[in-house]
């Protein structure tokens, strides 16, 4: 990151290619939303500190490879059902999905 200043106006930050922030997925909003409401004064010292989108990510990171993981094993013990239909097929991988999403949903009411 750069600071650029001009004596008569604003300075300007410019970050490199590696620092600009990627957006937040759906369980991101959902951390931010809920810190927001929940926890705000854990929001707002993550806030100050300038690192609460860091830690954000991070949370997203762990609760995305939390439901693969789930989902994995998941399929390992309720394999696919041997069918060429795609719908049955579907919806067995839906019922997994939303096993998954129940712990995941548990998780994401813990503070960052």
């Amino acid at each position: 990151m750069t600071v650029k200043t001009n004596p008569l106006s604003l300075p300007t930050v410019v970050l490199e290619p590696e620092e600009l922030p990627k957006p937040l997925g759906y369980y991101g909003m959902e951390i931010l939303r809920m810190m927001k409401n929940d926890y705000p004064d854990r929001y707002w010292s993550l806030v100050l500190s300038g690192t609460l989108l860091q830690r954000i990510y991070l949370r997203e990171q762990e609760l995305t490879d939390l439901k693969l993981m789930l989902v994995q094993e998941l399929q390992k013990k309720y394999p696919r059902p041997k069918t060429s239909s795609f719908l049955e097929v579907a919806a067995h991988m839906n019922i997994l999905a939303e096993a998954a999403d129940e712990v995941i949903s548990r998780e994401l009411k813990r503070p960052v």
